[in-house]
């Protein structure tokens, strides 16, 4: 017979009759409620500025921590910065061409597309 192994990997695993081996699965089908949906799901937290009031979620988002705006990912972020000064400067995404930035719900945003413009694109793209 062999000596039964042990958990030598440093990991600190919890064990016990209230520890499910898969949360997701095994504490569902035991209690089959809502409070132990609510133990096993997690929503996303929202992000915040420690300069600001600002709040985000989206793993795309970015916040200026120089002017404290919000947008919807890197090419919008990167476009606000220029290179002018030493540490560089943030831009006005108003002062944007028109249709390369809106603020909605607080965060700056590409233009809102619709299924129309979408078609579009597409038929657009297979004449060529």
């Amino acid at each position: 017979m062999s000596a039964p192994q042990s958990r030598s990997n440093n990991i600190n695993i919890p064990e016990g009759p209230n520890v499910p081996a898969d949360p997701s699965s095994s504490l569902l089908r035991e209690r089959g409620s809502e409070e132990a949906a609510s133990r096993v799901r997690r929503p996303a937290a929202p992000a915040a500025c420690g300069g600001c009031d600002a709040r985000w979620t989206g793993q795309r988002a970015a916040h200026c921590s120089a002017c404290h705006r919000t947008f919807s990912g890197a090419e919008l972020f990167d476009r606000h910065r220029s290179a002018d000064g030493p540490h560089g400067q943030c831009v006005n995404p108003e002062s944007f061409p028109p249709g390369i930035a809106e603020l909605r719900d607080g965060m700056w945003r590409g233009p809102a597309v619709d299924s129309a413009s979408i078609a579009a694109s597409i038929a657009a793209g297979a004449e060529q």
